[in-house]
């Protein structure tokens, strides 16, 4: 059994990322109480909240704006590292910016009344 099975959390950590980016999508932010201490969480769709740090706060104030009421719906990218942390290097999740998805195709509107054939026959037949 891996150790992080022993201690489930219900926060991202960077082995849930296994080692790998993760494409997610904001739905929102709020304060949490976590271990006594008022902490943000940043929540997602179909993920793990992610309790989120000053670096993190700030790389996405970057990418997304300073107003936190316009990320909601937004896209980022998880990215598993290794980072500094008093002295000994640990398992850290950095947030970078997201790539706009591919937009569907958009088709132009037909009107329903118009035929889809050129029906002028003028050249076609004789006067």
């Amino acid at each position: 059994m891996h150790i992080d099975e022993l201690y489930p959390s219900k926060f991202l950590r960077a082995a849930d990322l296994n080692g790998k980016p993760l494409r997610v999508t904001i739905v929102g932010l709020k304060r949490e109480d976590i271990g006594g201490e008022q902490k943000v969480v940043l929540s997602f769709t179909n993920e793990k909240s992610l309790i989120l740090n000053k670096t993190n706060a700030r790389q996405i104030a970057k990418t997304l704006g300073d107003e936190t009421r316009g990320w909601g719906g937004k896209d980022i990218i998880l990215v598993p590292t290794q980072v500094d942390f008093r002295g000994d290097m640990v398992d850290a999740i950095r947030v970078r910016a997201a790539a706009p998805r591919p937009q569907q195709q958009q088709q132009t509107p037909t009107n329903n009344d118009e035929s889809p054939f050129d029906d002028d026959l003028s050249d076609f037949v004789a006067p």
